[in-house]
């Protein structure tokens, strides 16, 4: 049973499934119809009611718990798949969504950077955005190949602060932890 609907690009949700059959006379011919019909709200299910109850047709009323997705009563949405994929989504969907979020949350730990205490018992912020995790593996691969050498010192620099030489050692601390 469908407890929601979009009308006009807004999620509308139904209170009540109204179900009853009629038939109807065209000729020699009768007709019948089984019909399901989602209401939402309360004037417009007396009104149905009072019409079925007026042509003798019987009925059954099932009333929605919606309590489950009442908030989104009035969200605007593109189109009926935007509203079931928020209110109703898959167990793919849920996971992609879980695994996006989770991803987030690791690259803006790790963009956040590390403070790292050095031999002088200073400490020190790196950030580890794209291109300082670029820069850091080009100095590591400078320094594999002998282009710099690590007893000199390696040259960065802490956020905010000027070029510097560091030792090799500090640096494996945030580079190879």
């Amino acid at each position: 049973m469908k407890k929601y609907y979009v009308q006009n690009g807004k999620v509308m949700i139904n209170k009540y499934c109204v179900e009853y059959k009629y038939s109807s006379q065209g000729g020699n011919t009768e007709t019948k119809f089984d019909v399901i019909q989602y209401i939402a709200d309360d004037l417009e299910l007396n009104g149905l009611i009072s019409e079925l109850q007026r042509k003798g047709i019987e009925y059954k009323i099932t009333e929605f718990d919606v309590s489950d997705i009442q908030m989104y009563d009035g969200m605007p949405v593109e189109s009926d798949e935007e509203a079931r994929k928020i209110i109703e989504p898959t167990l793919e969907e849920v996971k992609a969504d879980k695994i996006k979020q989770l991803s987030d949350i690791c690259e803006k730990t790790i963009f956040n950077g590390i403070d790292v205490i050095l031999s002088d018992g200073s400490l020190k912020h790196f950030s580890l955005k794209t291109e300082d995790q670029i820069n850091l593996n080009g100095l590591v691969n400078q320094v594999s190949l002998g282009t710099i050498k690590a007893e000199n010192g390696v040259p960065y620099h802490a956020d905010g602060e000027l070029c510097t030489l560091f030792s090799i050692f500090p640096m494996s601390d945030f580079i190879f932890p």
